[in-house]
């Protein structure tokens, strides 16, 4: 994708719709069936632009990767 792709998704990322509405429902599958142990490490593959890795973060320790350079 153009810089300029990821930039706009990464500005709106916190109040589009589709991106609150995904996290919303990825934060509650996680809830139900993520084990509560400590030291839990998590790696998100194509995470482009970041959006997922608050939900995560409460969940243990996390990375995220993309193939572009840009998005990340």
């Amino acid at each position: 994708m153009e810089t300029e792709v990821y930039s706009a998704m990464s500005a709106r990322e916190d109040t589009f719709w589709w991106h609150v509405g995904m996290r919303r429902i990825t934060a509650a599958v996680l809830r139900k069936y993520v084990p509560r142990r400590a030291g839990l490490k998590i790696l998100d593959v194509g995470c482009g632009t970041g959006g997922m890795l608050g939900v995560l973060k409460p969940l243990g320790d996390v990375w995220g990767v993309d193939v572009s350079p840009q998005a990340v």
